[in-house]
């Protein structure tokens, strides 16, 4: 929208505020509009000379505001500069700090040499906490000038700084490092930068200790006592609470398998517990790259967790990427011990009907999976299968065809026997377009040993013309093919049939070419053609998708990275993640252009509502504070009984507890002087061992306000317990009776 009157309006309203609070809620609109996309970049020059100022809020907007406009104003840029330096010579740390910081997010090659000048000067401060921010400014110098900081002087002060007492500026040096030196590998590791940041690890956050934990993962000790006494150091970080510290404790164990070969079965143990407790007591967020760790040591330990398969049953409350992962832990350890167990929930699962379809799918195909891996157990699975088909659920059939084919390729002998009888039942219950894709193929491998073989086939050439699907037009053509091959007579009319319909009366491209080349290949050589079409195919035991050796050793390198949870190499995912953050960037952008929802009447109208709010809360601000500064004056002889006192203590409705100190110890009597002189009543008073017990009241002229109190004296030290009816006048009454007694 246009917005010059916006940015009259706020620059009015700048050069008008000369109050502090007035002018912060100035700013805060400024930095509102500027969210709501409104171009406030003329206003640079104004904002930078708003800037002199001691308010430590108003200089954190405004150095925002220059942050987002100073590409926009580079030729006014160079005026900030001047406030940037005068703010980190400030008195005050957290001044020094923001300026240093907000100097080094503006990522200009102009400012380059005066951001160099103070970074240097914050690594030297006395500070730590600017230390820690020029730590990580060096890092942006180096984005915007490398050779300022590779191989000088920068470099040297942070590999230095991260012997740091702060633990903060050390972690940060070991940061910037590696940021800095991330085209050599990261920081030069070395047995001395490693044995200083490990006897000092409890001080480090568990970022931290994440950082240094990276270090040590990739650092090779020089001896095999090195090695023990690494894991013996890091042994109870296992019990962190942390799930990034676990995992990267987790990462130095495993690494260290290849230095200590014999200890590889113990170091596993000492893993898998922690990594258990952590799926229980995380969140499902947090649960789930876990359990894909887990799950990637399963793959080549599945003894290791095939005692605790009922960590891994799913729970009706998890989330469905939480469940398939347990799920694929579940079919990674199963064995002869645990396969009932197991076998038997997963079934359950399928038929739970609080389980959405592709948990249950999903099962189904578990349960084929766990079928290549133990053959023993075959004929149970395939029970399983035909019982899931007889249920007549679509989403079950089709899941379970399809692992039934899967099945068949795998134990042919065993399973046809039971298969085959049922086909022609089977093609009368499903419905689904992979179910009947997965029955046809069956059926044109084997379906010639049954008797009915042809006929059914038969039924689904008849539909061939009213059928929709694709892929079951192209998986019909083929297996009616092989079947002409193997029962001829019956055969040969339903190929010209079908032969006849994909050529000359279908619409898709794909059927229509198959049927063409079919029908060539048959005219050309019929011999060749069966030879083709029949090949002798290779026994397999195994899926090459369920074999994932190779890719196992490049994702333990990646351990405790985005590539075991992705189940890929860095590699292969890095180009999709930058392209994704340069849309985001590019949207980001986008969206900073558009137009706000508010109009400029609006806008102004909220602008001059906020300030008028602003007004009339000062206005309040300073009733309250008058009230406040009120003085207490109490009446000299006002009298209460004892059991009224007592009924008014018992019964207020308000109370404040004060302590406070005296200038010298005194007596009983002097207390009670001191108070009657100021017109409190002392109602009782005394002695228990060297503690001194006043009760006292006291009634407000102005207010008829009455206050009642214990007073506790040891020493010079006071416990006021004061009560009444009104909370302020409370206040009121301590603070005048702690300075009677201290005058």
């Amino acid at each position: 929208m246009s917005s010059s009157r916006v940015i009259k309006s706020f620059r009015q309203l700048l050069n008008e505020s000369k109050e502090q609070s007035r002018r912060r809620v100035v700013i805060e609109q400024i930095i509102s509009a500027m969210s709501l996309g409104v171009n406030l970049s003329p206003l640079f020059a104004d904002m930078v000379k708003a800037a002199q100022t001691t308010d430590l809020v108003q200089k954190k907007m405004i150095y925002l505001y220059i942050c987002k406009y100073a590409e926009e104003n580079k030729e006014l840029l160079i005026l900030s500069t001047g406030t940037f330096q005068r703010d980190c010579q400030s008195q005050d740390p957290l001044v020094r700090g923001l300026s240093l910081r907000s100097m080094s997010s503006l990522m200009n090659k102009e400012l380059v040499e005066y951001m160099a000048r103070e970074i240097k000067k914050g690594l030297m401060d006395r500070s730590n906490y600017v230390r820690r921010i020029a730590v990580l400014a060096t890092v942006k110098l180096f984005r915007v000038s490398p050779e300022l900081v590779l191989g000088t002087e920068i470099e040297k002060k942070l590999y230095s700084m991260i012997a740091e007492v702060d633990p903060y500026v050390s972690i940060n040096s070991v940061v910037a490092l590696n940021e800095i030196l991330a085209s050599k590998g990261g920081i030069s590791i070395t047995q001395k930068i490693i044995i200083h940041l490990l006897k000092r690890f409890h001080e480090f956050t568990h970022w931290g200790q994440s950082i240094v934990l990276g270090l040590v993962a990739n650092y090779a000790p020089q001896s095999e006592q090195e090695c023990l006494q690494i894991l013996n150091l890091l042994d109870n970080y296992l019990k962190s609470g942390n799930t990034s510290v676990i995992l990267a404790v987790s990462k130095v164990f495993i690494n260290l398998i290849n230095d200590l070969p014999n200890l590889r079965n113990q170091i596993y143990d000492r893993i898998k517990n922690p990594l258990i407790t952590l799926v229980s007591c995380t969140g499902n967020e947090m649960a789930y790259p876990v359990l894909k760790h887990i799950y990637l040591i399963a793959t080549q330990l599945p003894n290791l967790f095939a005692s605790e398969s009922s960590r891994f049953f799913i729970k009706g409350s998890d989330p469905t990427y939480l469940q398939e992962i347990k799920i694929d832990i579940l079919c990674e350890i199963v064995n002869k011990q645990n396969f009932k167990q197991i076998i038997f929930a997963l079934a359950s699962y399928v038929i739970n009907s609080s389980l959405n379809e592709q948990i249950s799918s999903y099962c189904i195909r578990a349960i084929g999976k766990i079928a290549s891996q133990l053959s023993s157990y075959f004929d149970m699975v395939i029970d399983y299968l035909m019982e899931f088909i007889e249920l007549d659920i679509p989403h079950i059939v089709e899941a379970s065809m399809i692992i039934l084919k899967d099945v068949i390729r795998l134990f042919p002998e065993q399973s046809l026997e039971i298969v085959l009888p049922e086909l022609k039942r089977l093609s009368e219950i499903i419905h689904t377009e992979e179910a009947k894709v997965s029955l046809i193929w069956i059926l044109g491998e084997f379906g010639e040993k049954i008797d009915e073989g042809p006929y059914i086939l038969e039924k689904f050439v008849e539909t061939f013309s009213e059928e929709s699907s694709e892929k079951i037009k192209l998986e019909l053509l083929t297996s009616v093919l092989k079947m002409f091959f193997k029962r001829p007579p019956e055969s040969k009319k339903m190929l010209g049939v079908i032969l006849h319909e994909a050529t000359e009366n279908s619409n898709e491209p794909d059927v229509i070419d198959r049927g063409l080349f079919y029908y060539r290949l048959i005219s050309t050589d019929i011999n060749k053609t069966k030879s083709i079409v029949l090949y002798e195919k290779e026994k397999f035991t195994r899926f090459t998708e369920n074999d994932p050796l190779e890719l196992f050793e490049i994702l333990m390198d990646e351990f405790n990275t985005f590539s075991v949870v992705y189940k890929k190499p860095y590699d292969q995912f890095k180009r999709i993640l930058h392209k994704n953050e340069e849309e985001e960037e590019e949207e980001e952008e986008d969206s900073s252009t558009d137009s706000s929802s508010f109009s400029e009447e609006e806008l102004l109208d909220q602008i001059q509502q906020n300030v008028n709010d602003l007004d009339i809360n000062q206005q309040n601000q300073n009733q309250q504070n008058s009230q406040e500064e009120q003085e207490i004056e109490l009446v000299p002889k006002f009298n209460l009984e004892p059991s009224e006192f007592q009924n008014k203590w018992m019964n207020s409705s308000h109370n404040l507890n004060f302590d406070f100190e005296l200038d010298e110890e005194l007596d009983k009597e002097s207390f009670e002087e001191i108070l009657k002189e100021n017109n409190f009543q002392v109602m009782a008073s005394g002695l228990i061992q060297s503690t001194i017990k006043i009760f006292c009241y006291g009634k407000d002229i102005s207010s008829n306000q009455i206050g009642l109190f214990q007073l506790l004296i040891t020493g010079v030290n006071v416990k006021l317990n004061a009560k009444g009816t009104n909370p302020q006048f409370l206040k009121l009454f301590a603070e005048y009776i702690a300075t009677v007694l201290t005058e």
